[in-house]
């Protein structure tokens, strides 16, 4: 009979330390199930630096694309501006295309174009500012390049060279946009 009692007692032992395992690896289980559950959220983040940066870019380029119209009879479009700048009527060959990029870009992005062209005079690479708004947080690049005859540029133009070197060559310049959030 004492060998009976003993084996109940064996048996009893193994399923006590089969419970005891059990839990172990409920709770490493649900362990594991929280980690990876807060580890996820994080990821998620709305609204974070990169992708505002990656939503204003998109705008930047989109924007840009819509101006780079040479087809359009408007004057809000680049190669409108570009071809008829000079100090005489700077801001009223600009007000356009200010306007034209307003109606582009959603309220609360603001904006800033400038021109890069090679000045044969001076033998450097120039920018002409054509606003001058301050960006107030980090701000977003986008190029275009246009190329145009130098016969199309209005005479006083900053982009036409009277240098020989300069020759009859087509005239490239680069519209940067510059966006930010306001």
């Amino acid at each position: 009979m004492r060998v009976f009692t003993d084996i109940k007692l064996i048996k009893s032992d193994c399923k006590a330390q089969a419970f005891t395992l059990e839990s172990i690896a409920a709770a490493l289980l649900l362990l594991i199930v929280a980690y990876f559950l807060f580890r996820s959220t994080l990821i998620i983040a709305p609204q974070s630096t990169q992708v505002v940066d990656v939503q204003l870019s998109q705008y930047a380029k989109d924007t840009l694309r819509i101006l780079d119209n040479p087809s359009s009879p408007t004057n809000d479009t680049l190669e409108y501006v570009v071809e008829h700048l000079n100090s005489s009527d700077f801001k009223e060959v600009v007000a356009p295309l200010v306007n034209a990029t307003r109606e582009c870009l959603p309220k609360d992005v603001g904006f800033n174009f400038a021109v890069y062209y090679y000045n044969y005079t001076t033998k450097k690479v120039e920018r002409l500012n054509l606003t001058d708004f301050e960006p107030f947080s980090s701000t977003v690049t986008a190029s275009r390049y246009i190329v145009l005859n130098s016969k199309d540029f209005v005479s006083g133009s900053p982009f036409v060279s009277t240098a020989p070197e300069s020759g009859n060559y087509p005239v490239v310049v680069e519209v940067r946009l510059t966006l930010w959030r306001i």
